[in-house]
């Protein structure tokens, strides 16, 4: 299937897409008077709050709370999935930090992260689906496929194109267009690239996640959260933007992180009767 595969757009592509600066900008000014109207403490304890939420297994991508089940099937816990995902947020706040870090090797020690506690990945041999090791951190070495929302086939980019097209993945990412570009534009892009190019074997969408992240916690220092009310939307934006509806996903990217901005400065508020 991944001879169909299509390489993924240019940034020069999605440079003219817009983002709600209404949503976002009275989201971000009421995020602002709730941090600086809060505590040290109530800021770290939010903080903490949205990273759970942004790691929790049933906020999960493509594979779903299922996903989460059926690993812990093969001897991995949904806890030990959760405090990976935990440790890879780590990353996401130091690459937020500094965006000379967000390299091919980050991505690769991303994956190792959101992965460390799963074993083993589900394989299709023409003996049909079989478990296989699952590699941490190695970029595939079969092919892997996926599906649009009515059944049919979306190509990833073949395993011998996979490291030039993580090269060029990591250069649009690097480039003046990009750095410029509004932080909502900049994860949905970024999460748009990986997921097309699909480099490892298992765990794509939640390497592609952490890297959204990346250039949202940069702006608001809050990860990407998809709660499971929202997954069908969500892959359904994603498989737009393959097909070419590129501003459908920018649009869900940024009203999840508007969602995720005024869930904040709500928790940022004391409860009736609590002093500041």
């Amino acid at each position: 299937m991944d001879t169909t595969y299509t390489p993924f757009d240019p940034f020069s592509v999605w440079a003219h897409l817009t983002v709600d600066d209404v949503l976002w900008d009275e989201a971000c000014a009421a995020l602002d008077r709730a941090r600086r109207s809060s505590s040290p403490d109530r800021c770290d304890v939010t903080l903490s709050i949205c990273r759970r939420l942004a790691a929790c297994p049933s906020a999960v991508s493509a594979g779903g709370l299922s996903a989460a089940w059926n690993a812990a099937a093969r001897g991995t816990t949904v806890r030990e999935l959760l405090d990976a995902q935990l440790e890879a947020l780590t990353w996401v706040r130091r690459a937020a930090a500094d965006l000379s870090t967000v390299t091919e090797t980050w991505l690769r020690r991303t994956h190792i992260e959101v992965c460390r506690p799963q074993r083993s990945v589900s394989i299709l041999t023409a003996h049909g689906w079989q478990d296989g090791t699952l590699h941490r951190g190695w970029y595939k070495r079969l092919a892997n496929r996926g599906h649009h929302p009515d059944g049919s086939h979306l190509a990833f980019a073949p395993a011998i194109d996979t490291p030039s097209e993580m090269r060029r993945l990591v250069g649009q990412l690097r480039s003046p267009g990009f750095a410029g570009a509004h932080p909502v534009l900049q994860a949905a892009y970024a999460h748009y690239g990986l997921v097309r190019v699909h480099p490892f074997q298992d765990g794509n969408g939640r390497v592609a996640r952490a890297l959204a992240s990346v250039y949202l916690c940069r702006a608001t220092a809050l990860p990407l959260i998809i709660v499971t009310p929202r997954r069908d939307d969500y892959l359904a934006s994603l498989c737009a933007a393959v097909r070419g509806d590129r501003a459908a996903f920018v649009d869900f990217l940024c009203r999840r992180a508007v969602d995720t901005m005024w869930l904040a400065a709500e928790c940022l508020q004391p409860a009736a009767g609590q002093a500041v």
